[in-house]
Order: C-alpha cells, then structure tokens, then sequence
C-alpha cells in the first residue's frame, strides 16, 4: 500500500453538507410559511375592500333615497324606511 485516505475528512464534508442541506430546508419551509401569512393578509385586505366598498354603496344610495324623498320622488324599487 503506497497511501491511505483519511475518510474523516469526507465524513466531516457529508455531515456538513446534510446539516447545510437541513439548514435549506427550514428555510423553505419558514419562508413557504411567511408566504401563507402574507396570502392571508392579502384576503384580509381584500375582504376589508369590499366591505367598505359596500358600507360607502349603502351610505350613498341612503343619501340618493333621502334626497329623493325629501323632494317628493317616491321610488318604487327602494324598500326604505325613513325616519
């Protein structure tokens, strides 16, 4: 035999490169959550658009029918009861 080959020197290199490949992972997986959070923030936001899409429909056509009401236009498809 004219050589040997240390296999420590190898094994460190497997043990780093699975703890690095570990490392990857929860990485992904942490940044695969932040996108989850992100999302739901993102249908939170959406959700509060329309709602306050409908709060502003709903306090403008009250207006509409009060203006009309108050000018003695009476409108046969509102159901609205004004007090």
């Amino acid at each position: 035999m004219l050589a040997q080959v240390d296999p420590a020197i190898y094994q460190a290199q497997v043990i780093q490169a699975r703890g690095n490949l570990a490392n990857a992972e929860a990485n992904l997986r942490n940044l695969e959550a932040s996108i989850a959070t992100v999302q739901a923030v993102v249908e939170t936001n959406e959700g509060n658009i329309a709602r306050l899409k409908a709060a502003v429909y709903a306090r403008t056509n009250a207006q509409r029918v009060a203006n009309l009401t108050k000018v003695g236009v009476l409108l046969q498809d509102q159901n609205v009861m004004i007090m």
